[in-house]
């Protein structure tokens, strides 16, 4: 009694039903992971968005405070606290462009701000 190798018929409608079944259930298992991925990464940037409007905000509000009592100190205090944990830099610039504060003096040294705060070239 001998094993003979088992033989696969390439030109049987079961052999193709069956690929043309993995083919579509691979192509459809690609296409919803690639929405739900990018509807993930929509959601994801929203709600980054709306943090970061949020964050802002309240900082912004915090550095206006400290400027109205002329607290410069507190300005860089302010400034270094909540930029330098954070991977955004937080510039405070005066009225006519000077810059007042920053979490990443390093790079802003090395940078010099061409700017017109006035708005006219």
């Amino acid at each position: 009694m001998s094993l003979s190798p088992i033989r696969i018929r390439w030109n049987s409608i079961h052999t193709k039903l069956l690929a043309s079944y993995l083919a579509l259930t691979a192509l459809g298992t690609s296409v919803l992971a690639g929405y739900i991925l990018m509807s993930f990464h929509a959601y994801f940037m929203r709600s980054r968005q709306a943090d970061l409007d949020a964050w802002t905000t309240a900082l912004s509000e915090t550095v206006a405070d400290a400027l109205e009592e002329n607290k410069l100190e507190r300005v860089n205090v302010t400034v270094q606290r909540y930029g330098a944990p954070e991977t955004i830099t937080l510039r405070v610039f005066a009225p006519d462009g000077r810059l007042l504060s920053t979490s990443a003096p390093d790079i802003d040294s090395r940078q010099q701000c061409i700017c017109d705060p006035g708005g006219t070239d």
